[in-house]
């Protein structure tokens, strides 16, 4: 992976969607900078690694040129006052605290390995997400199809 220093101290830099069936992102997205040579940082990643970055951190990655999938996670530590602004809710485990404000729909962490309750709530909050991460979308915005 390659970073770009500095950029988490950046505002939101606007995406655009590509589609691109070899982008992993949902909506192909991207962003349209030019980045300096001497401002990019790679951190090799071999299987079995990860990286923990800042949200707004400028990050991508070449192709895979491997038979192994590559796995993307995001998980996002906020605090219990944020709130969106849309009418979808958000969905979150309590970490530590009281977090029942009302912002988001709090969910119990899962109660096994594929416990048919967890698999349940999972598909309701896939479908919430979905309506979030593909608003606005001018393409294809089918998801886990």
């Amino acid at each position: 992976m390659e970073f770009v220093k500095g950029s988490h101290k950046t505002t939101i830099i606007p995406h655009e969607d590509s589609f691109d069936e070899l982008n992993l992102l949902s909506r192909g997205q991207e962003i349209k900078v030019d980045v300096a040579e001497q401002d990019k940082t790679c951190g090799a990643l071999i299987t079995r690694e990860l990286s923990l970055h800042h949200g707004l951190m400028i990050h991508g990655s070449g192709p895979n040129t491997t038979d192994e999938r590559q796995i993307g996670v995001v998980i996002r530590y906020i605090s219990p006052h944020v709130s969106k602004s849309d009418e979808v809710r958000d969905y979150g485990v309590p970490m530590r605290g009281n977090c029942d404000n009302g912002n988001s729909t709090l969910c119990a962490p899962p109660k096994g390995l594929f416990h048919l309750d967890d698999l349940l709530n999972y598909e309701k909050i896939r479908e919430d997400q979905a309506q979030v991460i593909m608003a606005g979308a001018k393409g294809n915005t089918a998801m886990y199809s």
